[in-house]
C-alpha cells in the first residue's frame, strides 16, 4: 500500500466487499454500503487483476461498525471524479 494524503469520501456503489489483502481472491472480511463514509490513507494496484484498491476506515452508517481493510477503489475514490491512474497490463 501507498500513503498519501489521507481524504474522507463516500461509498459510491450499492455495496462493496472491503477484504483482508488488496486482491479480488483474498477472503472478504467487512461490507460497505452506499453513502457510508471512509478515511482513506493508502492505495494499491493488484497488477494480475489490473484492480485498484483504497485503503482506509469505512464507517458503516447502519451500525456504526469500522472495518480497516482495502475495498476497490471504483467503488471508494477519494479522488471525486478522478479516475485511478491506469496500470499497464502485462503481456
Amino acid at each position: 500500500m501507498q500513503a498519501y494524503d489521507t481524504a474522507t469520501t463516500k461509498v459510491s456503489c450499492s455495496a462493496v466487499k472491503s477484504h483482508k489483502k488488496p486482491s479480488k481472491s483474498s477472503t472478504a472480511v467487512g461490507i460497505g454500503y452506499e453513502r457510508d463514509r471512509v478515511r482513506v490513507n493508502g492505495f494499491a494496484c493488484k497488477a494480475k487483476e489490473g484492480t485498484w484498491y483504497s485503503r482506509g476506515t469505512l464507517t458503516r452508517r447502519s451500525d456504526g461498525k469500522r472495518v480497516r481493510e482495502p475495498t476497490i477503489h471504483r467503488c471508494v475514490n477519494p479522488f471525486g471524479a478522478i479516475p485511478p491512474p491506469v496500470y499497464p497490463k502485462r503481456v
